[in-house]
């Protein structure tokens, strides 16, 4: 898989794994411009990419999988970016097309001759999909049929609501075309291209067909009966259109017009008619394609899913989200060559890949034909290669060079340079003709020119007038309105685009500038980069300037009640003592330190700095305060207008420094001026420091257009340039004037150089002239007069150069000095400028402190409207729910009443029903043989009041306490009742009298059976509603305890906010003992502790630290005791041990080896000889020891030998330093002698003691040498005594 990214990285990823097998970057080839496009050739090794600058780049595919940039051809076809490309099944062909120029362009996809234009149409509106009918492979194609859905002008460029992802186009129009190639050149037949390859679709090659509704996207397949079928995406449906003719028969009966580029499409002969609706995405638009044969579509788009199946069986396809809606959904999806995997991009940067599924048999099989129909197409695709010039074009296209890349980028647009080809061609082709026509006209003109010239020569009643020897009256008059028609749109354009703009000139100006009490401004150091803006402060309303007066009486009030009742309060306290009898010296110590702190805590309890800058009001409230809406309110209007003091503060400041860099200026202007002249005097090789107000500084210059700005000429109108041209002849003709014959201008200028005053500076410049002998004659023949006048001259001259030399050192020292004066007073402003800039922190930090408070305060009172908000509308919630509550326990108490009622009323009917049936038994008992059949016929009823009777326990339940009253169940069967009441039914051996009489009490029970019946329903239909009222009741109630519990949690939550103050507190870096946030500390879990106690308790933690040390250094020391303790006990436990070691080896009993085999041997003279012979050999082994020893002894002999001649030696020098000492200490004792006694004795002592330092030092060496050998020769004993002498041990 090949995918290009936007910035022209060309990628070679792996299907299946998805691993990256190469990469190469198309950046340097696109220079600036970015990919829009990307499509691969499905015949030929290469792709084709299509960037924003209308590029059409072409890459060997082949030397992508090596890492290798092989660009085959760069041409630049459109004007605009490249926004789609198309190629055929086959790869024969390839289309593109771009939004900018509305053009599509038909090209030969063979390489052979650098991918030629076959044709191109101008389209009259964007392309936004363009598909064509599978080509048969059956035979050599010989139409191409294009089908290209074109978009609406109302949806072009429109974004979807909300800007969250690009509304997809649609478009109404398709351009149905039908494209007869060549199959041996590969192009399209000349006689429907003119010369420069354009198509007249009007005339031959297709129509415009207009669809019943816009879609976003289509694809056209064939059926096998032929009939060619578009699918096309609309309002999340897929629409299947069937054509009913086709374009091909459009060439042989062309007919009908088609609109031009630029205008609307028109609807052409050619119709879709409606065959099948199927389902299409899940949001509005998308694409759908079609495999290689046509048999199997590819649906996507906004939603990311993609739906892949049979066209006739579309509704058993397999559907798979693979990119997310919320991104755009999936761009593009491709289907590859052989029809097993699935491609897609999507706007969330994924590129999947997707193996087409065959849901059923069908799908299988078509795949397996669509796999056959690719390896027949592509063996055409290689016949129609082999009938081509170049056997393997791919393998003869050399790669370009950097050079002609750049080249084909700057080149003009294709259709550009094919017009001028045309153009070129056309005038080669009637060169000969266009020059006989120029040499005509010049003939013509060269005569015109002539008469013309002959009529400037004659009188004034024989001259023509110019306009007589136009040629052309009724094109010059054209040319005339027509340009007079294009100047006044010109004119009407740009008077309109005037207008626009004053208006938006005055609105800006009333908004930000009239409107504004202080417009902004800005104010820049000369020789630093600090810029300080002021605060821009717009009109106070007037109504919060009169709300402002307003609180401010009232906190006045306020403030003089408060002050009142304080003072009655004070008087009502019993005296307490006067600060006098209180001891001075106790409130002097700590007062500077007591106020530094006050101010401090002042400081942090605000919340803000603004105090301290005058920004906080004397009437404002403190935090703790603000208890109450009311003083909330109070405190936010006050805060806004302490801040607009705060700023107006600031901004007199600035103003007065921007004052005083106005006159710096000025003042520097002055200084620079006379510095220039004196620059100019000495020709001294300095820059001056020219300042200016910059437009910041100064924005009221914005608002007035100088002469100076305007580059263009001022169109001044003809009488107004009359006006200008008679005023500048009347002052020139005044001028004229004034230069005539002037006496006393003239006798000034010649006398005195045109000034009264003479400047003395000039004077010193002018050089004063030699005598002329001085010039002619040589020195010897001067006479004396002419020696004096030079003298003097010579004098003259000399003191000219003294004065230029004083002048120009006073001028020079004018110069450092302006210059210094200068230097300080920028670097003076710069320092105020600084401190401007410190102030101006200092106050935003304040605004924005006291802008928190406001926002902070502004919270609290949209918190507390809403919770009492919601207060009122839980407390008319309840009131309801009480009220509802109140009727249901009306309508129950009366529903129960009314019940009780009713069911005495039954119970007096059941009775009067009992005593019926027993008054009948007793009646009609006594006779005998019928009274059984009497009974029965006084118990017989009809059937359906029966069944009436069951029906009554299931009736559904009352909605109504009202309806109590049922109609009765005997209504409809009184034909029943006849019937039973007729004699037909009489028993026999009864008499019409005794039958009557049974009828009549069966008629009367009947009726009293029916009253009890109606009272049962309405007593069920009673206990019914009164249930049902119970439950409402009891819902009700626990909707009142509900709304109950709310209100009371609400209030306390309301109590408790109020009580809940928001504060604002400024603490110090290293007082937060509060784990700091990423963006807001989280101070709800915290408590705001006083220093001082926070102090004390620093005091009383190292009080104790210093306690606990202490005893810790106690512990240590009694632990240290222990040890020594317990070190000295395991001391004496190892000695008691040893002795007692000791103690048994004493008293054990001795026997050494021999004695023991002497008592155990059976013969003791063998034993005697083996004791002789073992001492022998240990006689032998002891010589060899003595030996070994002597020769040890020997060595060290020598050695010492060796020592003793070097100790000698040693000693010979120290006898020679000892004679050379000798002679010291002589002198030194001779010294003594003249010490005195008691210097004498302190040396003795001295001595003394220096000898037995020696001496003790000489003795513990011994000592120590000594012990060595002395634990040397024990261990020695010890070890010889044990292998001698066994120990046995105890019993």
């Amino acid at each position: 898989v090949v995918v290009c990214r936007m910035n022209g990285l060309l990628e070679v990823l792996e299907v299946k794994t998805g691993k990256r097998i190469s990469h190469v970057d198309l950046g340097p080839d696109i220079a600036l411009a970015t990919v829009t496009a990307m499509a691969a050739c499905p015949s030929m090794k290469y792709v084709l990419v299509g960037t924003s600058a209308g590029l059409l780049v072409f890459v060997s595919s082949e030397a992508l999988l090596g890492d290798e940039k092989r660009v085959l051809h760069v041409n630049r076809m459109h004007s605009g970016p490249v926004t789609t490309i198309w190629f055929d099944d086959l790869g024969c062909t390839f289309a593109t097309s771009s939004s900018a120029d509305k053009k599509l362009f038909i090209y030969n996809a063979l390489p052979q001759k650098a991918f030629p234009v076959m044709a191109y149409i101008d389209l009259p509106s964007p392309l936004l999909n363009i598909s064509s009918a599978p080509l048969s492979v059956e035979g050599k194609p010989r139409f191409l049929e294009l089908f290209a859905l074109l978009a609406s002008t109302s949806t072009a460029g429109q974004e979807d609501e909300g800007g969250v992802r690009p509304k997809m186009e649609s478009g109404d129009t398709v351009l149905c075309l039908s494209l007869q190639i060549d199959d041996q050149a590969n192009r399209v037949l000349k006689p429907c291209l003119d010369e420069t390859l354009r198509m007249d679709v009007q005339k031959y090659c297709g129509k415009y067909v207009t669809l019943s509704e816009p879609c976003t996207g289509i694809s056209v397949t064939v059926t096998r009966s032929e009939s060619v079928k578009l699918i096309a995406t609309s309002a999340q449906r897929l629409c299947l259109l069937e054509m009913e003719a086709k374009p091909r028969a459009v060439d042989q009966e062309p007919g009908g017009k088609v609109p031009a580029a630029g205008d609307g499409p028109a609807s052409g002969s050619l119709t879709f008619g409606p065959v099948d609706i199927l389902e299409g995405p899940q949001l509005r638009g998308g694409h759908v394609q079609r495999s290689l044969r046509g048999d199997i579509l590819l649906s996507h788009g906004l939603d990311g899913q993609l739906a892949c199946g049979l066209l006739s069986g579309w509704s058993q396809r397999s559907t798979s989200t693979l990119h997310s809606h919320r991104t755009g959904g999936c761009g593009t999806a491709v289907m590859t060559w052989d029809g097993k995997d699935i491609i897609s991009a999507g706007g969330d940067g994924v590129i999947a890949c997707s193996a087409l599924v065959p849901t059923t048999a069908d799908t299988r099989k078509v795949g397996a034909e669509s796999l056959v129909h690719s390896r027949r197409a592509k063996t055409i695709m290689i016949d129609i290669q082999q009938q081509q010039d170049d056997a393997s074009p791919m393998v003869n296209m050399t790669p370009l060079s950097c050079d002609e890349i750049q080249e084909g980028q700057k080149s003009l647009p294709w259709i550009e340079r094919k017009i001028m080809e045309v153009q070129e061609t056309t005038k080669e082709k009637f060169a000969a003709e266009r020059n006989a026509l120029v040499a005509d006209v010049g003939k013509l003109r060269d005569k015109l020119l002539a008469l013309i010239a002959e009529n400037e020569e004659k009188p004034d009643l024989e001259r023509l007038d110019r306009a007589e020897f136009n040629l052309d009256t009724e094109e010059s008059s054209r040319l005339i309105q027509e340009g007079n028609r294009q100047a006044r749109e010109v004119r009407e354009e740009l008077e309109l685009k005037n207008i626009a703009n004053e208006f938006l000139s005055e609105l800006i100006r009333q908004e930000c500038w009239d409107g504004m009490e202080v417009p902004g401004k800005a104010l820049k150091g000369f020789h630093t980069d600090l810029e300080v803006k002021n605060f821009v402060l717009p009109k106070e309303d007037p109504s919060f300037k009169a709300e402002i007066a307003y609180l401010l009486q009232q906190r006045e009030l306020e403030l003089a009640e408060l002050k009142e009742r304080t003072k009655l309060e004070t008087e009502a306290m019993p005296e307490v003592p006067a600060a006098e009898d209180i001891d001075p010296d106790l409130d002097e110590g700590g007062t500077a330190q007591q106020q530094h702190d006050e101010l401090g805590l002042h400081c942090s309890l605000e919340g803000s700095i603004a105090h301290t800058l005058g920004g906080r009001h004397d009437m404002s409230y403190r935090q703790l305060e603000l208890c109450s809406r009311t003083r909330v309110y109070f405190q936010i209007h006050i805060i806004k207008h302490s801040l607009r003091n705060m700023k107006q503060t600031f901004n007199k400041e600035f103003d007065a420094l921007l004052m005083q860099k106005e006159s710096e200026v000025g003042r520097t202007q002055e200084r620079n001026t006379r510095m220039a002249k004196i620059i100019h005097d000495l020709d001294l090789n300095e820059k001056l420091f020219e300042p200016s107000m910059s437009l910041d500084e100064q924005p009221e210059r914005l608002l007035t257009v100088e002469e100076s700005e305007i580059k263009a000429e001022k169109w001044i109108p003809a009488e107004e340039r009359e006006k200008l041209e008679e005023q500048a002849r009347l002052d020139e003709a005044r001028r004229l004037a004034e230069m005539g014959d002037r006496p006393r201008e003239r006798a000034l200028d010649q006398m005195m150089q045109g000034r009264l005053e003479i400047d003395p500076e000039e004077e010193l410049f002018k050089d004063i002239p030699t005598p002329e002998f001085m010039d002619n004659k040589i020195k010897e023949l001067w006479t004396e007069e002419e020696r004096k006048i030079a003298k003097d001259h010579l004098a003259t001259v000399s003191k000219l150069e003294e004065d230029r030399v004083k002048h120009k050192k006073a001028l020079e020292a004018e110069f450092k000095k302006l210059q210094s004066s200068v230097a300080e007073a920028v670097t003076a402003f710069d320092e105020k400028l600084q401190k401007l800039h410190e102030s101006k922190l200092e106050r935003q930090t304040a605004i924005c402190q006291e802008e928190m408070k406001l926002s902070r305060l502004s919270t609290w009172l949209l918190t507390e409207d809403e919770l009492c908000q919601i207060d009122f509308e839980i407390a008319a919630e309840l009131e309801s729910s009480r009220d509802a509550k109140t009727e249901l326990e009306k309508v129950i108490e009366k529903a129960e009443g009314d019940n009780e009622n009713t069911r005495q009323e039954l119970e007096v009917r059941l009775l009067d029903d009992k005593a019926l049936e027993r008054n009948f038994k007793r009646d009609f008992g006594d006779r005998e043989g019928i009274s059984d059949l009497l009974v029965k016929a006084f118990r017989r009823r009809p059937k359906q009041l029966r069944k009436a009777a069951t029906l009554v326990t299931i009736e559904p339940m009352p909605q109504s306490f009202n309806r109590v009253k049922t109609p009765p169940p005997e209504a409809a069967i009184p034909k029943e009742m006849e019937e039973l009441d007729s004699m037909a039914c009489c028993p026999e051996g009864v008499d019409a009298p005794t039958w009557n009489l049974v009828v009549s009490a069966r008629r009367k029970k009947m009726k009293s059976e029916k009253r009890v019946r109606q009272l049962n329903h309405q007593i069920a239909e009673m206990t019914s509603f009164v249930r049902a009222r119970s439950k409402e009741k009891d819902c009700m109630s626990s909707v009142v305890a509900r709304l109950t519990q709310r209100l009371s949690e609400l209030r306390r939550e309301r109590e408790k906010f109020y009580g809940n103050l928001p504060l604002q507190l400024l603490l110090k870096q290293g007082q937060v003992e509060i784990v700091p946030g990423k963006f807001v500390t989280d101070y709800r879990g915290s408590e705001l502790i006083d220093r001082s106690i926070i102090d004390k308790f620093n005091i009383d933690i190292k009080s104790l630290g210093d306690a606990k040390v202490a005893t810790m250094l106690t512990g240590i020391e009694g632990k240290k005791g222990i040890y020594v303790l317990e070190w000295e006990h395991r001391k004496m436990k190892m000695q008691i041990e040893d002795l007692d070691r000791q103690a048994q080896v004493v008293n054990g009993l001795r026997v050494t080896k021999e004695l023991q085999k002497h008592l155990i041997a059976d013969n003791p003279r063998g034993e005697h000889h083996h004791y002789i012979d073992r001492l022998e050999s240990s006689l032998e082994r002891t010589d060899e020891l003595h030996q070994q020893r002597m020769a040890r002894l020997n060595k060290g002999l020598r050695n010492i030998k060796q020592k003793t001649q070097t100790r000698e030696q040693e000693n010979s020098d120290m006898d020679e330093q000892i004679t050379a000492r000798y002679t010291t200490v002589m002198d030194r004792i001779h010294l003594e002698k003249t010490f005195e006694p008691g210097d004498r004795q302190r040396l003795d002592k001295q001595k003394t003691k220096m000898n037995n330092m020696v001496q003790r030092s000489h003795a513990v060496t011994t000592a120590k040498r000594q012990g060595e050998q002395i634990a040397s020769l024990r261990g020695d004993l010890e070890r010889w005594r044990l292998k001698t002498f066994p120990v046995l041990p105890f019993m």
